[in-house]
């Protein structure tokens, strides 16, 4: 008798949803003969499947469909004909995964620290034979492949030696699969299809440079089963001009042509947003660095059934690859996405995601500004909150964030801002740089993803501050209330100018004096609009627009923080004054910002930059 296709010993088949695998059998024989199967474990023969009778034909052939095995193993296949009989096995039923990308998936942590291999892990090696899952999974040598093995295979014994001998292998698989086996109970396969230094060019699905792709997808049809999914960790080798920005396209359609390849259009995708690496000090480097990070974050957005695991809170073994020590944490959190996809509990599967960026009330001192994440029950972190910080427009880290507190879904930063305001073209990032110390959480122990450069305030559509005013001296006028008076027809005014950074400063003129001081300034209009005037001052003041008041504040007091009040109108097309007043108080009073920022537009129009501003006379 001659078994010419069956499951292969170690092999796990593909369970179909809770219904058990499906496989075949089929050889030669006796022609006519009598042939029975049965499928058998360590207690006997399976209560749940059937015993198969089948006659091969006139040449001798045979073939027989096995439906519905049941979830678990190890099992064993028993094929016997007259007093002859065979025996397969062992085998299992359970889940499959392909181990796809570059080293970090290939797996060079020190070996020091490798998984202890579990009797329900398989793995399906670079030679295409199924065999214990121990590490290190990945022998490029021992591949058929020349894009692995560069069209030198080795012997199975090299193999074998290389195995017992590598300093360096341990990676996220074994760990993946015993602890998705601890969560399950079901157990587990892993395809070996990762290769160190692979840029995604490598992993082209265009049929010329097509090498890494075909011979991953080549792995998973000699099993004769579907997967489960596929666990990917690459990007490293991207991180740098010419590839960055084809990114995200190449992304899509590797996971596009893989799920058509495989006819399993809803094909999950595992991925691991990339972490640290030494080494790296142009800014160049990280900004290279921080782009593919970024595009790993927003990709479920463009691709279904994909999702994105941080790993830059895990320990290194050398300067680009995770330790051996940070594997199991990683391969739990890829278990946590997987165990819940397999239980049909999608929205338990999904990670953290960054939402928004809001800013609070500002305290005495500092800005507040609020991220805010879904999917994470409560943030929390390993000692004081860390990994968040603040860039100006070149890329440069600017150390201005004094405290972050956790607010269950929130993170709240305070900002010590220069000047009393921040720069427009400020950007917030969690996770900036190279070798960022990042240590935020989920409730299960998902790392946040890193993102940015993001702008700390969304883009909108507003002037800067207002630097040039037509300014009176202090006027001892009669207070009939608590707010400042109008002023007065006929004042004497100076134009002047005042500092960059759009703080009106008085402070030195006011020195000694009391009073109120105004400031007149032309706006016109090219059309009607809604503005929103943001005011900040640090005493009483008041504003009025064509004379009519806008916004009156008699406790104006110290710190200036600009931005603090804001003031929403509807205006005509044309001509409009605008009018503020100080009380100076002895002195005490220096002065205050104003700018102006249109409420009438969508963001699409913002986004865009098409649409007109207010115009301010100059002096």
């Amino acid at each position: 008798m001659e078994i010419i296709h069956s499951p292969q010993a170690h092999q796990v088949l593909q369970r179909i949803g809770h219904q058990g695998a499906n496989t075949s059998l089929s050889g030669k024989a006796t022609p006519f003969s009598e042939i029975t199967l049965s499928i058998r474990d360590s207690s006997g023969q399976l209560p749940d499947f059937k015993t198969i009778r089948l006659r091969a034909d006139a040449t001798g052939s045979f073939l027989a469909e096995l439906r519905q095995i049941p979830i678990g193993g190890p099992y064993e296949l028993r094929i016997e004909q007259g007093n002859r009989s065979k025996c397969i096995g062992p085998f299992f039923v359970g889940d499959v995964w392909i181990l796809a990308g570059q080293s970090n998936m290939e797996g060079l942590g020190n070996m020091t620290h490798a998984a202890e291999p579990h009797p329900l892990v398989q793995a399906y090696s670079m030679a295409r034979v199924w065999r214990p899952a121990e590490d290190p999974l990945h022998i490029l040598q021992e591949s058929t492949d020349a894009c692995h093995s560069k069209g030198q295979a080795c012997t199975a014994e090299q193999a074998e030696s290389l195995r017992a001998n590598k300093p360096t292998g341990v990676g996220a698989g074994v760990f993946f699969g015993r602890e998705m086996v601890e969560r399950t109970g079901v157990p587990q396969g892993l395809i070996c299809a990762a290769h160190g230094g692979t840029s995604m060019e490598s992993w082209s699905t265009i049929r010329a440079k097509a090498e890494m792709y075909h011979s991953m997808l080549k792995s998973v049809r000699q099993t004769g089963q579907p997967v489960a999914g596929v666990l990917w960790y690459q990007g490293e080798s991207d991180a740098a001009p010419g590839n960055i920005d084809l990114y995200a396209e190449r992304m899509q359609q590797l996971v596009a042509s893989t799920r058509e390849e495989l006819q399993q259009p809803e094909l999950p995708w595992i991925m691991v947003q990339i972490g640290k690496v030494f080494g790296h000090k142009t800014k160049d480097s990280i900004r290279h660095w921080n782009q593919i990070q970024e595009q790993q974050r927003q990709l479920p957005e463009t691709i279904t059934d994909l999702y994105t695991i941080a790993a830059i809170d895990l320990p290194m073994d050398d300067g680009i690859h995770i330790s051996a020590t940070g594997f199991p944490t990683l391969a739990q959190r890829m278990a946590v996405v997987a165990e819940a996809l397999q239980s049909g509990e999608n929205s338990a599967a999904q990670p953290p995601k960054f939402e928004a960026i809001r800013k609070l009330d500002n305290g005495s001192k500092a800005w507040r500004f609020a991220i805010r994440y879904s999917n994470v029950g409560y943030l929390k972190a390993t000692g004081t909150p860390h990994g968040f910080a603040l860039t100006d427009s070149a890329g440069d880290e600017q150390p201005l964030i004094i405290k972050t507190t956790l607010e269950e879904k929130e993170a709240i930063i305070e900002v010590i801002p220069p000047m009393g305001k921040l720069p427009e073209d400020f950007n917030l990032s969690y996770g900036h740089g190279c070798t960022p110390y990042c240590n935020l959480s989920d409730a299960r122990g998902m790392a946040l993803p890193v993102f940015g450069p993001i702008p700390l305030a969304p883009k909108s559509a507003g002037t800067p501050y207002l630097r040039h005013w037509k300014v009176s001296a202090p006027q001892e006028l009669t207070r009939t209330g608590k707010e400042i008076p109008a002023p007065p027809e006929g004042l004497p005014l100076s134009e002047k100018s005042y500092g960059e950074d759009g703080f009106i400063n008085e402070h030195d003129n006011w020195a000694g004096q009391s009073g109120y001081a105004y400031f007149f300034q032309k706006m016109s209009l090219s059309e009607p609009m809604t503005l929103s005037f943001k005011m900040g001052y640090d005493g009483p003041f008041a504003a009025w627009i064509d004379e009519s008041p806008l916004h009156a504040d008699p406790y104006g007091s110290n710190p200036c923080l600009p931005d603090k009040t804001s003031r929403t109108i509807q205006l005509s097309a044309g001509e409009h004054e605008i009018c503020t007043g100080m009380d100076v108080g002895n002195g005490i009073a220096w002065g205050f910002f104003l700018r102006v920022i249109r409420e009438d537009l969508s963001k699409e129009t913002i986004d865009s930059g098409e649409f007109a501003l207010p115009g301010f006379a100059e002096f």
